[in-house]
């Protein structure tokens, strides 16, 4: 069940727009918003808290409307605040949010002494925010969050200004959350660091919505950086059992897309066989450029391509040679 909706979301600016966004967060899963800066992450975000209500489309909140005050009371968010109350100390100040957000005062206070203590930040509580650390204030804008133990959990770029000892804390404190049934929406630009608990995602780009749907899909398979001793004889290999890469000549080495388990062991097979000396073999670990390549090659965008296009003339050709050589000795 989809605990939140967005159906032909758009909003235009000046300079920017974004059209026909289409997503769902299943109840009890983490979905990740994933884009580079400026891509419209965070005003998606804004517009699913009711912070920016004005768009065209529509949008979800367990069957609410996001502008409505019932859907409002199922989130717990946090966001980055450019500035704080710089002379009230933190343990003041999230009592005044809880407040307003009418949290009992004893239930109030466990919760955030508890979330205090996880965080670091208790021995800190008396201290005022004005001498906190950015990274120390974006972890009182998590605790915010969930101070009022929220059904449904809203992050926007949350390891922003944390060092990774608290990053770690805090994916932890996701997994947790996840297991409690909790549903979590994030934007992030870590994809590296949340891809092993993130269930569904959902790719922006320049204001334009790139893929929705499962993680799995680059799970199933991984990008490696290969360099060996005879090209040809490795593209015949590729080729032959069908895997898709890219050839960097100025560089001499491939980048090939394959299943650990089902295509490794019959490569290092093939290399032995054939003597082909690996030089080198490293995994690349997904960011946002890995996973529109690796839509590109599925079919989800229409950039698709295994020649650079930055490359030269001079690579094109030597790439070119190479595809040629591998035509004529392709094995069936």
């Amino acid at each position: 069940m989809a605990t939140i909706e967005v159906k032909n979301y758009q909003q235009k600016f000046k300079n920017f727009s974004l059209k026909n966004v289409n997503f769902k967060v299943n109840s009890g899963t983490l979905h990740a918003l994933i884009g580079e800066s400026g891509s419209g992450k965070s005003v998606i975000i804004k517009s699913i808290i009711g912070a920016l209500p004005t768009y065209k489309g529509k949008i979800l909140i367990d069957n609410y409307k996001a502008t409505k005050s019932k859907a409002k009371l199922k989130l717990g968010f946090s966001t980055n605040l450019e500035e704080f109350p710089s002379e009230l100390t933190a343990y003041k100040f999230l009592n005044l949010l809880g407040d307003l957000s009418s949290i009992p005062k004893n239930y109030l206070q466990y919760n955030i002494k508890n979330l205090m203590i996880y965080f670091g930040l208790w021995e800190h509580r008396h201290k005022k925010l004005k001498s906190y650390s950015s990274g120390m204030k974006n972890r009182i804008m998590i605790i915010h969050s969930m101070i009022n133990n929220p059904a449904i959990m809203i992050f926007d770029e949350p390891g922003a200004n944390l060092d990774y000892k608290n990053r770690v804390r805090f994916y932890h404190f996701l997994m947790l959350q996840k297991q409690l049934g909790k549903t979590i929406f994030l934007t992030t630009h870590m994809i590296d660091e949340l891809e092993s608990i993130i269930d569904d995602c959902t790719i922006i780009s320049d204001g334009k919505m790139l893929y929705s749907g499962t993680y799995d899909l680059f799970r199933q398979h991984s990008d490696y950086c290969i360099k060996v001793s005879n090209n040809k004889l490795l593209l015949k290999y590729f080729q032959a059992n069908n895997i898709s890469f890219i050839y960097h000549a100025e560089n001499e080495e491939f980048i090939a897309t394959m299943d650990y388990n089902m295509n490794m062991n019959e490569f290092f097979a093939y290399t032995l066989q054939n003597n082909v000396i690996v030089i080198y073999l490293k995994e690349i670990k997904n960011d946002l450029a890995q996973l529109k390549l690796k839509l590109a090659r599925l079919g989800y965008l229409q950039e698709k391509s295994h020649i650079n296009q930055q490359q030269s003339k001079k690579e094109k050709k030597k790439h070119e040679k190479i595809i040629k050589y591998a035509r004529r000795h392709r094995t069936s």
